[in-house]
């Protein structure tokens, strides 16, 4: 009867997965696993441990996981960086338009330094710092910039009174030959 007993497979004393997965996964640096923490935490012998960690490439698809774990990092700082640039683009359109609409409906006076300022921040953003970007932007720039928006304002103020005069004078025109 002995014949005819199939001889038994001995059962996995350690479970090799789950500690290939704990060498394999562990971070770089402080808290790294090794394969002597290992022995000493599952009771395996040293010898075993880095026959099979040898055998299977543990410190190859540690590597590899790493890697793929700091590409996978850096992709989405970029993306993070890439929507925050268009996120400030998109400001600073909204209020170069405004100031625009501003500047010709005649309610703001701009300050020069500001809107260069805004411009030297748009091509920061898209990484056009060249001579052009560097402009420094003294006291004197900022009074000239004002002196001539505000002449410009006056300018146009009186523009709307003078078409304004007229408007009013072809509208007695038109009562008075009614």
């Amino acid at each position: 009867m002995s014949g005819d007993t199939k001889p038994t497979r001995k059962k996995a004393k350690y479970d090799w997965p789950r500690i290939r997965h704990e060498y394999v996964t562990s971070p770089a640096g402080k808290g790294e696993v090794t394969l002597g923490g290992l022995c000493r935490k599952w009771g395996c012998s040293a010898r075993r441990i880095e026959e099979l960690s040898g055998k299977e490439n543990w410190p190859g698809l540690r590597e590899k996981l790493r890697g793929n774990a700091a590409e996978k990092a850096r992709a989405k700082a970029e993306e993070t960086a890439a929507q925050r640039l268009h996120r400030h683009a998109q400001i600073m359109r909204l209020i170069q338009a405004r100031g625009v609409k501003a500047i010709q409906v005649g309610n703001v006076v701009p300050d020069a330094g500001k809107v260069l300022d805004a411009i030297k921040l748009e091509r920061v953003l898209y990484g056009e710092e060249d001579v052009h970007a560097k402009v420094e932007i003294t006291d004197r720039d900022r009074k000239m910039a004002a002196a001539y928006w505000k002449t410009r304002l006056q300018m146009m103020q009186e523009e709307q009174a003078e078409e304004q005069k007229k408007v009013e004078r072809d509208a007695r025109k038109g009562r008075a030959s009614a």
